[in-house]
């Protein structure tokens, strides 16, 4: 997917894609901290709980 700028993900299904490849790099523990960070943005923007990540 290449870089993510942080300033533009509103498409919600951007975020769909976004938690999929974070959680995995979160199970992985491989390089997950950026996209944990986006996700939990994604997180806010959609007001849903993805606690299993966003801690």
């Amino acid at each position: 997917m290449g870089n993510v700028d942080h300033g533009s993900f509103g498409d919600a299904a951007l975020c769909v894609e976004l938690r999929k490849q974070a959680s995995a790099d979160v199970l992985a523990g491989n390089g997950g901290q950026q996209r944990h960070n986006i996700l939990c943005t994604c997180k806010q923007k959609e007001k849903q709980s993805y606690t299993s990540v966003c801690q």
